[in-house]
C-alpha cells in the first residue's frame, strides 16, 4: 500500500526528476532503445508521424521526438528506468520511500516545471484504465498551457505520464495548438509508447 509522504520530501520529486534526466540524457551515451529495454516498454509510431530530433530544452530531457505530417502536432517522449534513478532523501527521522510510491508527486513536479502557470488540472487513471492503454500500475494526464521555456512552437500541451513497479516511468508530451483538433490525434497516438505485455 502507498503511504503518505512526510512533509520532508516535498522536494523529492525535483531532485528526481532532475537525477533521472541526468541519468537518461541520450548525449551521455545511453541510447533511447536501451532505456526502453531497461523499462520494460516498446514504442510503435503511428504512420503518420516522422522523427524529429529531440527538444534542446533544460526544463526535462526528453529523449524521442516526432511530428505529424500533414497536421500541427508533435509528441515528445521520455523514459526513465526504475534502475536508474537515485533518490536522494534528507529526513533523519525516516527511511526513504520506495522509488514506486513517488510517481505521483514527481508528476506533479513536472507539470509545474512544463505549464506557463505553474499547475494545472490532472486526472488520475483508474488502474484498470492505466493497465488496458498503457499496461501500467499508474497513469495521469494533464492539459496546460506550455511554458514558453519549454521551446515549443505550440501553445498548448497535453502531459501523459506512466508508471509501471519494478520498471519505470514513460512520459509523452503531445503538442499543438488546437485542443479539440488535437484530440483524435491523441486518442490514435495514446498507446505508441506503452509497457510490453507481461
Amino acid at each position: 500500500m502507498t503511504r503518505a509522504l512526510p512533509a520532508a520530501a516535498l522536494s523529492l520529486g525535483i531532485l528526481l526528476a532532475s537525477a533521472a534526466a541526468g541519468s537518461a540524457n541520450p548525449r551521455q551515451g545511453v541510447s533511447f532503445d536501451r532505456l526502453m529495454e531497461e523499462a520494460g516498454l516498446r514504442l510503435v509510431p503511428t504512420l503518420a508521424m516522422e522523427e524529429i530530433a529531440p527538444p534542446a530544452t533544460s526544463l526535462f530531457t526528453f529523449q524521442k521526438a516526432y511530428r505529424h505530417k500533414l497536421a500541427p502536432f508533435e509528441v515528445w517522449y521520455a523514459v526513465r528506468p526504475l534502475s536508474r534513478v537515485e533518490i536522494k532523501y534528507d529526513d533523519p527521522h525516516s527511511s526513504a520511500p520506495n522509488p514506486d510510491h513517488v510517481f505521483p508527486l514527481v508528476f506533479q513536479t513536472l507539470i509545474g516545471k512544463l505549464a506557463r502557470h505553474g499547475h494545472s488540472p490532472t486526472r488520475v487513471y483508474p488502474p484498470e484504465k492505466a493497465r488496458a492503454i498503457f499496461n501500467a500500475d499508474w497513469a495521469a494526464a494533464a492539459l496546460f498551457d506550455a511554458d514558453p521555456a519549454l521551446g515549443s512552437k505550440y501553445a498548448q500541451a497535453m502531459l501523459f505520464a506512466y508508471h509501471k513497479n519494478g520498471k519505470g516511468d514513460a512520459y509523452a508530451l503531445f503538442l499543438f495548438d488546437d485542443p479539440k483538433a488535437a484530440k483524435p490525434l491523441i486518442d490514435i497516438l495514446l498507446d505508441d509508447l506503452r509497457f510490453a505485455d507481461d
